[in-house]
């Protein structure tokens, strides 16, 4: 199971931050004290190596994964697949948010308008049909106020990417 989450939360941060990784919560890297310095601060949690090799990729640092082999642990694993992946899955969303935020605010948004547009026609389709009035009336409102929160994700994000660049 670890490493099935290990493999979709790898596959989920390579898509935000638009860099291929392939291990996620391997402990093994090698950066310089320079560039280290940037990338503080860190955990002291679990996810430590999650948000070094997060904050790399948003960072746009020259990074390469070399794979390595190792036996299988002996004994209790401290690691807990919901209560720790769950962590990584938030340094993930942390990570894109500090550093793109329109990764995450722009597909948020476009799920709420598309879906509320397609609610819409919808709506006017069975109006047209089935002569349905009341039901429209109320449908259209619940539809303008989820366009609307749309729109409102939309510029939050849109605010967020200017803080971002700003302080960057």
């Amino acid at each position: 199971i670890r490493k099935i989450g290990n493999k979709i939360l790898a596959k989920f941060a390579s898509i935000l931050l638009q860099t291929k990784i392939v291990d996620l919560a391997s402990g093994m890297r090698i950066i310089s004290k320079k560039k280290y310095k940037t990338l503080l601060p860190l955990s002291d949690e679990l996810d430590f190596t999650v948000k070094m090799t997060l904050k790399c990729a948003a960072k746009k640092m020259k990074m390469a994964e070399i794979p390595i082999t190792y036996d299988e642990r002996k004994g209790d694993s401290k690691l807990s697949a919901t209560k720790h992946g769950y962590m990584f899955f938030k340094t993930i969303l942390h990570i894109t948010r500090d550093y793109d935020p329109l990764r995450i605010f722009l597909p948020l948004s476009l799920f709420f308008i598309i879906s509320g547009i397609l609610w819409a026609i919808h709506l006017l389709i069975r109006r047209i049909f089935l002569g349905l009035s009341m039901e429209i009336t109320n449908g259209l409102i619940i539809v303008g106020v989820w366009i609307i929160f749309g729109f409102q994700i939309f510029f939050f994000g849109v605010i967020a990417d200017l803080i971002v660049s700003k302080n960057n």
